[in-house]
């Protein structure tokens, strides 16, 4: 970690917010054809208000298997980044600048659901933190710096 920075809230926002429209397209494309699907079965059971909410429901289940996958396999990849985060010269470490497995980056992603539970109070904490971690990077024990040279 030694000559890196820890990085700031609009940086990290961005890098955010370039995730959430791969997001949004990854699932549009995953749940379209279950949509499609059950909505078939919808027209052919005779009970569209069930198959309609069973349809609901596992599209949102769907949608957030593919975040956790996304956000927790990139940041444990050597990449130690998202698309986003790739994109903004960051990458996500350990306290001591190491590489993090798929749990660490599974908790970590997790951890957001709580950073975001009350009023986002647990993202809006980062910049006056020590080491401008969101509560989620605390519970995690992970840090967001800038990428060294050379370093994917």
């Amino acid at each position: 970690m030694a000559g890196q920075s820890t990085q700031g809230f609009w940086i990290r926002f961005l890098a955010a917010l370039i995730d959430g429209i791969i997001l949004q397209v990854a699932s549009f494309i995953i749940v379209l054809p279950i949509a499609f699907v059950l909505g078939i079965a919808a027209a052919t059971s005779g009970n569209a208000d069930a198959a309609s909410s069973l349809g609901t429901g596992v599209g949102v289940l769907v949608s957030l298997v593919v975040q956790w996958i996304y956000e927790a396999g990139f940041l444990s990849s050597a990449k130690q980044a998202t698309p986003g985060k790739m994109a903004l010269n960051l990458v996500v470490t350990d306290e001591n600048g190491a590489k993090i497995s798929f749990a660490r980056a599974s908790g970590r992603h997790f951890g957001k659901y709580l950073s975001a539970l009350i009023l986002l109070i647990g993202y809006l904490i980062q910049p006056f933190t020590a080491k401008r971690q969101a509560l989620h990077d605390m519970l995690a024990g992970t840090l967001v710096l800038v990428r060294r040279p050379g370093q994917y």
